[in-house]
């Protein structure tokens, strides 16, 4: 049976368009916008959520968000934020006083997507065709050999990366090295999730989504939206949610 879903609650706060969104924990979340800052948003009550802290420090749109886990970093006992930006940059923060902590400066166009490894290094994908990885501030890897540009960035439990291109391929590195291109997706690849106890789920403006295992092997295809696919995300019982330009969420099992 169906889950039935109804509105929690709405958020007004920033004065431009929300570009991107993560969450901390049940409690708290991050939103990213327009407006060039970020917020932390903190629950209120039973239903409510109010501002925590403004994040202001970005001089273009705020293009991406995503948390550090406590203590993946010295500098974040408690956890941050991170968020990346038209401006081509990358910010860790001090989400308390909403300083920003490490500017990280070396991409050439605007970042597209963010992602932080258990081990705190924070992960950057550009429109410069490139992804870079970052440790206390500092680039430690810059990931190079797409074709076109780098739209995604993941994580995944081994410690390799993947990135995701328009040049309609994703890329799996283990220590800054390419060791597979994944093929198969005849359009843009946006985005990408890990899928707990299988691999990873790819989907592309070819309107399709894609499951792989974290050798690399297709092994599955979704196929039911009848445009772009934006976003996908999944949940640790196996679901795995997408976005489309359809207008519509479709969630698989």
């Amino acid at each position: 049976m169906a889950a039935n879903y109804e509105l929690r609650c709405e958020l007004h706060g920033h004065q431009e368009d929300i570009r991107a969104v993560c969450v901390v924990d049940d409690n708290v979340f991050a939103t990213a916008s327009r407006d060039k800052t970020v917020k932390v948003w903190k629950a209120e009550g039973d239903l409510g959520f109010t501002p925590m802290t403004t994040l202001v420090g970005h001089t273009h749109f705020v293009t991406a968000v995503a948390w550090m886990k406590p203590s993946a970093d010295p500098r974040f006992p408690s956890g941050t934020v991170v968020s990346g930006s038209r401006d081509k940059k990358v910010i860790a923060w001090d989400i308390y006083t909403g300083a920003p902590v490490y500017e990280m400066e070396g991409h050439e166009q605007q970042i597209m997507d963010l992602d932080v490894s258990d081990s705190g290094e924070v992960l950057s994908a550009s429109v410069d065709s490139s992804g870079r990885i970052w440790q206390g501030g500092e680039c430690k890897q810059v990931l190079k050999g797409h074709e076109g540009s780098v739209l995604a960035v993941l994580a995944l439990p081994n410690g390799d990366v993947l990135t995701a291109s328009s040049d309609k391929t994703i890329k799996q590195w283990q220590k800054g090295v390419c060791v597979g291109t994944l093929t198969g997706h005849t359009d843009t690849v946006r985005c990408l999730a890990v899928l707990p106890g299988v691999g990873v789920v790819s989907g592309s403006h070819d309107f399709t989504l894609r499951v792989w295992t974290l050798d690399g092997m297709g092994i599955s295809e979704l196929v039911g939206h009848t445009a772009l696919v934006y976003r996908v995300a999944c949940s640790a019982s196996g679901l795995i949610a997408s976005a489309s330009e359809d207008n519509t969420v479709k969630v698989w099992q």
